[in-house]
């Protein structure tokens, strides 16, 4: 193990060499998050970048590459690629800075937190109002079911000790089926997935394009409700119901092509949904990679679900819920 990471600092050493073409550059590691990319910061006098460390056996570099050209293309703060390694999996990056916009709203008021949610909404509608890349895939209802997988082999042993039955994993996913083939269909269109304020820094910029976007590897094409679930219900920055429905409220003014009532159904429904995968990777990471402090942010997860289960649509799967969890 030893060896191997001394082999992987080695050629991380060797692939900024070739770009910058001096050695006089330090390697600092950034804080890890959840998944097995790692990143360093790279420093050379005045000069800062962003090393991806994205070891292929895990990832490809591609879905990165491929979505942040797009969001260049379209005029959105994606980080620069400068340098690429396919054979070992390292980028170099443009350094979007320190300041993420979780921190950033952490010091702010009120009436500044909503008119930075506000703009985050924007660029959202903006990035919705173009093409989506053909090649992306769908997150498709059986996509959606297959994401709760981790709820019912991770989350309900959690919480109860003991797995659900089989006529109990059946009626939950029955459940869910019938609830999804009632979602009523709104478009498709670009869906970044990880889209919430730790993955967006505060750049010296205007407007929609103050907004650094990151981790966006896992794009896919589907509802525009989802990425706005993603930001209003955000695990490590909680809001108030009052306000997420005021920013939800401002989305659907922006978009008037949209049914209001349907877009407060499918908000009501992917939160859920989103919700209940999300107890599912915490209870994971603390029970497999015994990550233990994910379990914190479990409280406010379960407060959000209780807001998404109030939807009358929504009443056959509360009610199922309160009698087997």
């Amino acid at each position: 193990m030893q060896d191997n990471i001394t082999s992987r600092k080695t050629l991380k050493h060797e692939f900024v060499l070739e770009f910058l073409g001096s050695s006089n550059f330090e390697i600092c590691a950034l804080p890890a998050d959840a998944s097995f990319r790692k990143y360093d910061r790279v420093k050379l006098a005045e000069n800062s970048f962003i090393l991806m460390d994205c070891p292929k056996e895990y990832y490809s570099l591609d879905p990165f590459i491929v979505i942040a050209k797009f969001l260049l293309d379209n005029d959105f703060s994606a980080p620069k690629i400068f340098h690429i390694d396919h054979g070992n999996g390292f980028l170099l990056l443009e350094d979007f800075g320190d300041l993420n916009l979780g921190k950033y709203l952490l010091a702010q008021n009120e009436e500044t937190k909503l008119r930075t949610y506000q703009l985050i909404l924007d660029l959202l509608s903006k990035l919705q109002s173009i093409k989506p890349l053909n090649h992306l895939s769908y997150h498709s209802k059986e996509l959606l079911l297959q994401e709760l997988s981790i709820f019912t082999d991770w989350y309900v042993p959690h919480i109860k000790g003991k797995q659900w039955d089989n006529s109990q994993k059946t009626d939950f996913f029955a459940i869910w089926s019938e609830l999804l083939d009632s979602k009523t269909d709104i478009g498709s269109y670009t869906s970044l997935k990880d889209y919430h304020v730790e993955n967006m820094m505060l750049l010296s910029r205007d407007g929609i394009n103050s907004i650094g976007l990151l981790d966006f590897q896992d794009a896919v094409i589907g509802s525009p409700i989802y990425d706005v679930v993603s930001v209003l219900e955000d695990a490590r920055f909680e809001l108030s119901r009052s306000f997420a429905l005021e920013c939800l409220d401002y989305y659907t003014s922006q978009n008037k092509h949209f049914d209001a009532n349907k877009v407060y159904f499918n908000y009501h429904l992917l939160r859920a949904q989103r919700n209940s995968r999300i107890l599912g990777v915490f209870a994971k990471k603390a029970a497999r990679d015994k990550q233990q402090g994910y379990l914190k942010y479990i409280p406010t997860i379960l407060k959000y679900l209780e807001h998404d289960l109030s939807h009358t649509n929504l009443m056959p799967l509360k009610l199922w819920m309160q009698k087997n969890l």
